[in-house]
């Protein structure tokens, strides 16, 4: 081997991220092929976060540019999943209950037009 690179599969690793990093982010690719990372809170999460996730969040960094941040590796992303789940089951039901609604409308005001 030429050279081996640095990995972790569980533990802790320093990571390089862009942005401004709280305890608990989610740290992803940053998509730009330079190997850093970037920080999504866990709120903002989306399905397509979840699947790229390397690890959370152990420090802060407020650098504006770029830092490194201990974060958690290996471990389940399994929270992330069922937060997520949660809030679209949640979408889901209210958007349900707006369509409910509509029909009802739309049946009542074609039947007292008719």
């Amino acid at each position: 081997m030429r050279y081996m690179k640095k990995i972790a599969f569980i533990g802790q690793a320093a990571v390089n991220v862009h942005g401004p990093v709280q305890p608990g982010d989610y740290i992803i690719p940053s998509d730009q092929g330079d190997g850093f990372g970037i920080a999504i809170p866990p709120p903002s999460i989306t399905p397509e976060h979840v699947g790229k996730t390397i690890g959370r969040a152990w420090d802060t960094s407020s650098a504006e540019e770029s830092g490194k941040v201990l974060v958690a590796v290996g471990l389940s992303t399994r929270q992330a999943e069922q937060n997520l789940v949660s809030e679209l089951q949640r979408e889901n039901r209210e958007l349900s209950e707006r369509v409910s609604k509509l029909e009802s409308l739309v049946i009542h005001i074609t039947t007292d037009r008719y």
